[in-house]
């Protein structure tokens, strides 16, 4: 699909209230709208947008990140009005941010083709620009979904009675050395060691990390997923990482590093 169609078209095909995403506002536009964006809050969505593509990012999870940002714009963007000229000024500099890191992580996975659009001129532009673009990702999940769910189908097909039969000592040990987060429980497991978290930050930072192993998210973006709250401070999510480290390595997880090597961004790396 070109480039201009994933902003200017709605594909209809996915809504995004239809995937439950942890997208949240930063803080309300009505109450901070009025007033002029600040330098502050400007550093907020650039580090909220900031684009870390590896090589190998797995497409399923950077599709199911972009959303998520895309969400969080999207409710700030609804909450502007046009009519106030701080807010448009405010909702232009969000939009113009969402939709450059969107389209540049769509042509990352080679989702979009052809020459970008110009971008919106007005609020309300802005507004449907980012929805049609959230709209699109939102399509790619679920496409992508599909793709692995038809995959595993296959890969299952005509074995039902192989499913069946107890898992022998090579399964066993396949099963054992995969990193699992069990939110019923609270607790992980890797290579044969379990250790109970119990319902703490750490245990919920670790989740989040481990949705897209080996992709580095901003404090920013934990602060939102892990801590509700954007105006967390950024000492508490080191405290945080530097318990979890702690308990990981008390626990004997070797093979499990929370890699905080970029600045101001962590990543689950598991060997």
């Amino acid at each position: 699909m070109a480039v201009a169609n994933a902003i200017t078209k709605r594909t209809g095909a996915v809504a995004e209230d239809e995937l439950s995403f942890p997208g949240r506002r930063f803080g309300s536009a009505r109450a901070k709208g009025k007033h002029a964006m600040t330098d502050e809050d400007r550093t907020r969505w650039r580090r909220h947008f900031a684009l870390l593509l590896l090589p190998h990012a797995p497409v399923l999870s950077s599709l199911m990140e972009a959303a998520d940002k895309l969400v969080a714009a999207k409710g700030f963007l609804d909450g502007l009005s046009s009519e106030v000229e701080a807010e448009r000024e405010q909702g232009l500099f969000v939009a113009a941010l969402a939709i450059d890191y969107g389209l540049k992580m769509l042509e990352h996975f080679g989702l979009v083709d052809g020459p970008n659009p110009p971008m919106p001129a007005s609020l309300s532009q802005a507004q449907q620009a980012v929805g049609n673009l959230l709209s699109y990702v939102c399509e790619n999940i679920r496409l992508e979904q599909m793709v692995r769910s038809d995959a595993d189908d296959d890969d299952t097909l005509g074995d039902d009675a192989a499913s069946e039969k107890p898992k022998d000592d090579k399964q066993a040990s396949e099963d054992a050395l995969t990193f699992t987060v069990d939110k019923d429980t609270f607790t992980v497991s890797y290579r044969g060691k379990r250790l109970f978290l119990g319902n703490v930050r750490e245990f919920w930072l670790l989740e989040r990390l481990n949705r897209c192993p080996g992709n580095y998210l901003n404090t920013i973006t934990l602060m939102e997923d892990v801590w509700n709250d954007i105006d967390a401070e950024k000492s508490t999510v080191q405290k945080t990482v530097s318990n979890l480290r702690k308990k990981l390595k008390k626990a004997g997880f070797e093979g499990v590093v929370i890699d905080g090597e970029q600045a101001d961004h962590y990543a689950l790396k598991l060997s």
